[in-house]
């Protein structure tokens, strides 16, 4: 009987093992789809800033976009007023510089691309 409750024992260990590594496993998982969805969405901010605002129907004045009417374009749909304002405060390029530049006006905050505007229409 004492084999039996050390095999059980020993059973349960490598139970709680796997545990442990399917919850180390979905934990990187959610981390990867963090960082592709933060990607996706820097992507996105690039082309509307510098290139496709005035395409995808953004009003457009020296640069410089209404939040209000970035948040109304289609490819930003799945994401937050909060989440698009955080990254264009937060980004940065590989030379250590913000990729955007953003200001509050009396009818709402303005963003607009640091370098490399030329929008199509």
């Amino acid at each position: 009987m004492l084999n039996l409750t050390t095999e059980t024992s020993t059973t349960k260990k490598e139970h709680d093992g796997n545990d442990e590594s399917e919850t180390h496993d979905s934990d990187l998982r959610l981390i990867q789809q963090f960082e592709r969805r933060r990607v996706r969405l820097g992507k996105r901010l690039a082309y509307l800033l510098r290139y496709g605002a005035e395409k995808e129907g953004c009003k457009v004045d020296e640069g410089w976009v209404k939040l209000n009417d970035l948040m109304k374009v289609a490819i930003l749909a799945e994401h937050s007023k909060d989440e698009v304002l955080g990254d264009i405060k937060t980004s940065c390029s590989y030379r250590k510089t913000y990729r955007y530049q953003w200001e509050e006006r009396p009818d709402g905050i303005y963003v607009r691309a640091a370098y490399g505007r030329k929008f199509e229409r």
